[in-house]
């Protein structure tokens, strides 16, 4: 793995790590086939169709459209997917390291261990937002994608609690544990575009179900 990450533990009680240009030119092509696929297709759902993070009030914190690809690809034909393929490269061992190394001890280090996840595609248009709020994972990693030259402002990533910003950068990585609060802000444009040259995100949950150990008859 020849991705360049960096460690950021300015707050430690808020750590992450970055990585630019995380797919090479050849990967960020197919993963784009395949956003396009679904945004030509109409297959976005606005987040209000969906699951989706709310209040105590039980009102939306979010607005944006998703594509869930989990449940579209099943078993083997995931590997048809641009997009749940490229998870093969969140399990390199070089990945496993430096997480290891640079997080901090406790909850924060413990990515080797997770062994399920879960994708979401997300895509922010004019106005779209999502207010500050947490996962019910171990470990969130975005990945954020629009089509150059960038056409809209907003779309940033704020760490809330730590009062954090993070630039949207296109094919820019991030991982956090996700318990930690974030937020996008809003998205607008300077002139009308059509659907699709706003920000996309894929976003990946890593967790862990504790295995089922058979006990072994010790009689004699």
């Amino acid at each position: 793995m020849s991705n360049n990450f960096i460690s950021h533990l300015e707050d430690p009680s808020h750590p992450f790590i970055l990585c630019d240009n995380w797919f090479t030119p050849e990967e960020e092509k197919s993963v784009w086939n395949e956003l396009d696929y679904y945004t030509n297709l109409n297959t976005l759902q606005h987040s209000s169709l969906g699951p989706v993070a709310t209040d105590e009030e039980g009102t939306d914190l979010a607005s944006n459209f998703r594509v869930y690809p989990d449940r579209i690809y099943k078993d083997e034909s995931r590997n048809t997917s641009p997009i749940l393929s490229g998870l093969s490269k969140l399990s390199d061992t070089k990945l496993h390291s430096f997480i290891h190394e640079n997080m901090l001890p406790g909850p924060f280090n413990n990515y080797k261990g997770t062994n399920c996840d879960s994708t979401i595609i997300s895509y922010y248009h004019t106005g779209d937002y999502y207010k500050s709020h947490y996962d019910a994972f171990q470990f969130t990693i975005l990945i954020w994608l629009y089509k150059e030259p960038k056409a809209f402002t907003g779309g940033d990533f704020h760490f809330t609690d730590a009062k954090i910003s993070v630039p949207c950068v296109n094919n820019r990585l991030i991982i956090f544990p996700s318990f930690l609060n974030h937020a996008v802000t809003p998205l607008e444009f300077e002139t009308k575009k059509p659907i699709g040259f706003g920000r996309y995100t894929l976003t990946h949950f890593f967790y862990t179900i504790p295995q089922v150990v058979e006990e072994k008859d010790n009689n004699i």
